[in-house]
């Protein structure tokens, strides 16, 4: 399982964006993930939280996607649900 900030804004210091790598055993064949994205971290949650890879970015402002692709072998689809998340910041200051 990788994330990569590799395409994505800001390019700020020569070791970022970096690529992020956590191994990953399957069960017959199907992975599990569960990504949360938000301005500026991305968290990639495989089978229920086994593996967690988290990484931050800045994406330019005019980014409006996210990705998905296997590298060095193939992979398919079958199913994603996007949902938006809620700020919990109320504006003010304890």
């Amino acid at each position: 399982m990788g994330a990569s900030a590799a395409r994505v804004g800001a390019r700020f210091d020569p070791t970022f964006p970096s690529v992020q790598r956590a191994p990953l055993p399957t069960s017959k064949g199907t992975v599990h993930l569960t990504l949360l994205v938000d301005w500026s971290s991305v968290e990639v949650f495989a089978e229920g939280g086994r593996v967690l890879i988290t990484d931050q970015v800045f994406p330019n402002p005019t980014s409006t996607g996210i990705a998905a692709f296997a590298a060095g072998g193939t992979a398919r689809l079958q199913s994603m649900t996007v949902s938006h998340m809620r700020s919990i910041w109320t504006g003010r200051i304890s």
